[in-house]
């Protein structure tokens, strides 16, 4: 049964009325995705709350598969090699010149000076001439990490691990505010209500600030008129690596070299490609006649909806979905990022029953005026997860073309 009240209606009678989250509401205002591509996956990935306003994660890797010698070694003979990453390296461990194909068993190293003790062509039986002999190295040679190898009676050996590297990011306070007086709200308009056309355009302008902003914002924090102030960081701030620069003509043999070795080459064989139009319409132009166009489906019980995209598949059969962001063509065209929307998701600043998630915060006008005013109001942050499970480009400014640059 409805309870009597005497006294202005205030925003703390209606909270159990609020959504908690109206973020899937925000996305399809006006059912236009591609206006904020990014915004609309996370928005089906679950969110996670945080409680602090900053957030961490440790990202670990395996140890070095491979190395570079840091000078030349002349001769068979020589049994000291000075390496690029001593750290690398363990006693009884076995490495591999690429380039000449010998075998090297690490019998000693030395942190101080850069250089390993090996003994050279372990692969070699010259009874039976079988195996790679020693062979002069040059310096940036490949080595490659072929594992330890050990004799008849063990004994314990040197371990040897990694230190995941920390990984943080700050939530971000965000505010969007609807103010209009009564005499505003109450005048008729030929386009109809515009209390109801301004929350709309709220929403929408809303949508587009966060799709940009979790492309390029940047983690900071500092002090703005005596307050203290944090900023999140993108996407974009955190992919430092699997990066490719183009000047003007995406080449198909580049764009597929990239993939191989970078893009596609960490994390799972497949992804989506998040692309500004130009980079869309180039990869379109270099290889019309083998890519597939296919609908992808967004539904989820709050957001039911699909989108067009182009699958690409790499040289190593590893798919690449691409599909348009407007904000990207809008802000960046050109550019594009090759994510794992796997290990992505948002992340809200919310405690002691208070949600940083996207909400409408009502009555914020003075308590004695008779205007009307409203906020969405969000304490927000991405998470990208491991890097290099990610990849950019940029700089593709005229088209593409089959083949390579030729100079």
């Amino acid at each position: 049964m409805a309870t009597n009240i005497t006294g202005s209606r205030t925003v703390g009678l209606q909270t159990d009325l609020n959504s908690l989250n109206i973020l899937p509401e925000l996305v399809l205002v006006d059912g236009d995705l591609d206006a904020a591509k990014l915004l609309a996956f996370l928005n089906i990935v679950p969110w996670a709350p945080t409680y602090n306003k900053k957030y961490n994660f440790f990202e670990d890797a395996w140890l070095p598969a491979t190395d570079t010698t840091s000078a030349a070694v002349s001769g068979t003979n020589a049994t000291t090699i000075p390496v690029t990453t001593i750290l690398a390296y363990n006693i009884g461990h076995v490495w591999r010149n690429k380039r000449t194909k010998e075998l090297m068993l690490v019998t000693g190293k030395s942190t101080s000076s850069g250089t390993i003790d090996v003994i050279r062509a372990l692969g070699r039986d010259t009874t039976n001439s079988t195996g790679t002999a020693a062979a002069a190295i040059n310096s940036g040679d490949t080595l490659q990490r072929l594992g330890a190898s050990q004799g008849e009676t063990t004994k314990r050996q040197v371990a040897q691990s990694t230190l995941p590297t920390e990984v943080f990011n700050y939530a971000e306070k965000k505010r969007y505010e609807v103010e209009m007086s009564d005499w505003q709200r109450k005048t008729k308009h030929e386009t109809g209500v515009d209390w109801d056309y301004q929350v709309d355009k709220t929403m929408r302008q809303a949508r587009k600030d966060l799709n940009g902003w979790l492309y390029y914002g940047e983690r900071n924090t500092m002090t703005v008129d005596n307050e203290l102030r944090y900023t999140a960081g993108g996407l974009n701030f955190f992919v430092s690596t699997n990066l490719l620069s183009v000047t003007g003509v995406l080449h198909s043999y580049t764009f597929n070299e990239w993939l191989q070795d970078e893009a596609m080459f960490y994390g799972p064989s497949e992804k989506t490609g998040l692309f500004s139009a130009g980079v869309v319409r180039s990869v379109t132009e270099m290889m019309t006649d083998i890519i597939q166009v296919s609908p992808v489906n967004l539904g989820t019980d709050d957001m039911k909806a699909g989108i067009s995209v182009i699958t690409y598949m790499s040289p190593t059969g590893a798919l690449v979905h691409l599909t348009e962001d407007r904000c990207l063509t809008t802000m960046a065209n050109g550019d594009g990022f090759v994510t794992d929307l796997r290990v992505c998701r948002l992340r809200h600043f919310s405690g002691d029953g208070l949600d940083g998630r996207p909400h409408w915060m009502l009555d914020t006008q003075d308590t004695d005026s008779d205007a009307f005013s409203q906020a969405i109001l969000m304490d927000i942050g991405g998470e990208f997860g491991p890097e290099k499970h990610h990849a950019k480009v940029s700089g593709v400014t005229n088209g593409g073309a089959a083949g390579r640059a030729v100079s």
